[in-house]
């Protein structure tokens, strides 16, 4: 029983680990980035430096330079 619980909890912390992963995003000062959802932009372009977040799975993030 233990040790079922231990695989059951190590799968949902992988899992939980690569949804947080899936989330961020980093923005470099050369380049700005458009998210998308489905394929269709979502707000506006980002194009201030640093760590930002997105909807894992759902949204993806595109890099231009400017």
């Amino acid at each position: 029983m233990k040790q079922s619980f231990g695989i059951i909890l190590a799968i949902t912390l992988l899992f939980g680990f690569l949804v947080v992963s899936g989330a961020f995003y980093t923005v470099s000062e050369t380049e700005q980035a458009i998210v998308t959802q489905f394929g269709k932009p979502v707000g506006k372009p980002v194009t201030t430096p640093g760590l930002k977040f997105k909807i894992p799975f759902i949204q993806k993030v595109n890099f231009l330079e400017r």
